[in-house]
């Protein structure tokens, strides 16, 4: 691990292969061997805290393998139901079983896949627990990094991240088989709506702070209210499917739109957080 941190250290690039060698080196020979991968982890964040040039430059090499790519598809789409049928969705992975989808560099979504490639990834990773994780980005120490415009893209991606998703929340509150429902989502003031204006203020004020043209962006908290009471909309319609009836593309609508403000929510933290 300290000759692949020590390579790291002397490069410039961004490309993705030191990574996807890093997790290789974190990666246990099988999932279910989690205290390995904790060990592993533990290592890489001794070496990191223990050696300056180690740990200058391993972040900044995950700054620029960031800033050199697109993230909003990352943000917006993972973990996220796609709103297709289960025949279209069945077909497409047969297909790529035949022909995978082309990798894209320019996407950090596709470097995700080419850095997690095993299918048992998920289990180490979410096993190790969130102390192990908050002690990697300590060890990186962040708040020694200098160059601040770096951080702007993520940023920005977060953003369109979020715009992205407030325009699909809106049009999936309009949809037909929720307004026979709950026919007050088209009303004026539906909270469907008002979450979409919000959220493209808040996304107007923070784009205008990162270019310098106001010292500070409006508050988030308006925002999670609207999106707090889309939720509340979503709760008392499925508390109501007992007597209006349900089919799987209802249930599937519901736990996009409940992915969905998770992850607004969740992106809000990190915006705010971050600032």
């Amino acid at each position: 691990m300290e000759t692949l941190l020590a390579r790291i250290a002397a490069e410039t690039h961004s490309t993705p292969g030191d990574l996807i060698a890093l997790v290789n080196e974190l990666r246990p020979p099988q999932a279910s061997q989690t205290e390995l991968a904790r060990r592993n982890l533990l290592a890489l964040c001794y070496l990191l805290e223990q050696n300056p040039t180690f740990r200058s430059g391993l972040r900044d090499y995950l700054l620029r393998l960031l800033a050199a790519r697109k993230q909003s598809h990352l943000y917006a789409d993972t973990g996220i139901f796609p709103g297709t049928g289960f025949f279209a969705e069945a077909s497409q992975r047969l297909t790529w079983k035949v022909l995978p989808p082309a990798y894209n560099d320019g996407y950090m979504k596709d470097v995700f896949g080419l850095v997690f490639h095993q299918r048992d990834d998920w289990e180490w990773i979410t096993e190790l627990d969130d102390d192990a994780w908050l002690r990697l980005l300590e060890a990186l120490h962040f708040n020694e990094q200098t160059e601040t415009t770096i951080l702007t893209k993520p940023l920005c991606e977060i953003l369109e991240a979020i715009t992205t998703l407030s325009h699909r929340l809106t049009a999936l509150g309009l949809e037909n088989e929720l307004t026979r429902i709950y026919p007050a989502i088209e009303q004026f003031g539906s909270p469907f709506l008002g979450q979409s204006e919000e959220i493209a203020n808040y996304v107007r004020e923070y784009h205008e702070q990162l270019a310098g043209q106001r010292e500070q962006h409006c508050d988030e908290k308006q925002a999670l209210v609207l999106l707090g009471q889309c939720r509340d909309i979503l709760g008392k319609i499925r508390k109501s499917i007992p007597q209006t009836g349900v089919s799987v593309s209802l249930t599937q609508l519901l736990v996009r739109m409940h992915q969905i403000i998770d992850r607004l929510t969740l992106m809000f933290q990190l915006l705010e957080t971050s600032g």
